[in-house]
């Protein structure tokens, strides 16, 4: 980065971190996305989660593995 009096002149980055970028901008301009991810969040927080072996227990049940 090539900086005057604390400004950004220039920036360098590899395309995948400029479209990771990209993507990471949409999804905080998206607000019902971050309501999603919030939610989410929230969810682990509490406890409302699953792990594999739940998974696993359920789709073979319900005949899907």
């Amino acid at each position: 980065m090539s900086r005057i009096r604390s400004s950004i002149l220039s920036m360098m980055a590899s395309v995948d971190d400029f479209d990771g970028l990209l993507e990471t901008i949409a999804i905080l301009s998206d607000v019902d996305e971050v309501r999603t991810i919030t939610e989410g969040r929230e969810q682990l927080r509490s406890g409302e989660s699953f792990d594999l072996t739940d998974v696993e227990r359920d789709m073979r049940s319900a005949g899907r593995l």
